[in-house]
């Protein structure tokens, strides 16, 4: 799967905006003359505010197990079979990070406004719960060979790791600024469709 691919921010923040309208819309009469419109706001801002995703760094593990890895045959020709198959396998290993995080997993399937074309693969993601933080896993595979060679393994996979994932967390942050945003601005959103709502019930009256 991909993160980043089933939408876009902006078309979510406004499908969020126009159910508060609708919700509001559909007060009862007596609800929307006889309760405090402060009261209301802070009501509707607890119910729509949108919880940032907040990746825990410090606290990433990662496991190795082996593999086999298929692998390009660059020599390959079709129909010359001297030169083998169009894919070889090789020994390997998986290292499979698992990323802990918090916030609203539906933005991880959210473009940000300002996004450029680049595939985010991810093997799965876990929602937070009440009990725990949600898991963002990731895996990376090597050859044997590739590892054994080397005097610093571990170096090399962690920084194979860094290189990859920080475009990721970037993108998670431009997510979280437009959060941020959307956020700031919730409780003037909420006060015109309650000013809206009311003006309309006191035309009523009249």
């Amino acid at each position: 799967m991909n993160l980043f691919e089933k939408g876009e921010t902006t078309s979510w923040f406004r499908a969020i905006s126009d159910n508060i309208r609708n919700e509001i819309n559909n007060l009862a009469n007596t609800e929307i003359c006889n309760t405090d419109l402060g009261d209301l706001t802070e009501y509707y801002f607890a119910k729509y505010q949108i919880e940032e995703i907040q990746i825990f760094t410090e606290n990433i593990t990662k496991e190795l197990t082996e593999t086999k890895l298929q692998r390009y045959n660059q020599f390959y020709r079709p129909g010359y079979s001297e030169f083998g198959s169009q894919y070889h396998m090789l020994d390997g290993y998986k290292i499979t990070f698992t990323i802990p995080f918090d916030g609203d997993k539906d933005l991880l399937d959210l473009r940000p406004s300002t996004f450029y074309r680049q595939s985010f693969p991810v093997d799965r993601v876990i929602a937070p719960t009440d009990d725990d933080y949600g898991k963002i896993i990731f895996s990376l595979e090597y050859a044997k060979s590739e590892l054994q060679r080397s005097e610093n393994s571990n170096e090399i996979v962690q920084k194979g790791f860094q290189r990859e994932i920080d475009t990721y967390f970037k993108t998670i942050e431009t997510i979280n600024q437009e959060v941020r945003s959307y956020n700031n601005g919730l409780s003037n959103i909420v006060n015109k469709y309650l000013e809206t709502r009311l003006q309309k019930q006191m035309i009523i009256y009249k």
